[in-house]
């Protein structure tokens, strides 16, 4: 999907020398300058945008306000990473794994998140699927013993 090739591609982008050193100082200059706070803003919603476009196309049944909240959500989560797993970072190691299960749990959350669980109100049938998930879970690793 085109969802999953952009957060491959931007989180490995995250582990560059020049991202690696440019966003976070960005980042802590925007707090002070204004002028810096509007370029960061502006770069952001470019990204952000393409993020909605297939977050949209992905999920034509969501509002245009639930598709740039999750576009939100997916760009703060992987840009959250840099300070992990970015160049000669700690956690540098951990990157493939971490961009698979940004892969997986973003295509999940974006194919089943309904419009009422973003707003805040948890849909029941949601509940009643994660309850059984728990019951099956519970049971395989019980009897896996």
């Amino acid at each position: 999907e085109r969802l999953e090739e952009l957060m491959r591609f931007v989180i490995s982008d995250l582990s560059t020398p020049e991202t690696t050193a440019f966003f976070p100082a960005l980042w802590a200059l925007s707090i002070h300058d204004e002028f810096a706070a509007r370029e960061m803003n502006d770069m952001y919603e470019i990204e952000r945008a393409v993020f909605y476009r297939l977050i949209a196309e992905m999920r034509p049944d969501l509002g245009k306000r639930e598709c740039e909240w999750l576009a939100l959500f997916v760009t703060a989560s992987i840009e959250g990473h840099t300070v992990f797993i970015g160049h000669r970072r700690a956690k540098r190691a951990a990157a493939a794994a971490i961009a698979n299960i940004a892969v997986v749990s973003v295509l999940a959350l974006v194919r089943i998140i309904t419009v009422e669980e973003i707003n805040g109100a948890p849909a029941p049938e949601r509940a009643e699927r994660r309850t059984n998930s728990r019951k099956r879970s519970n049971s395989r690793s019980i009897s896996d013993a």
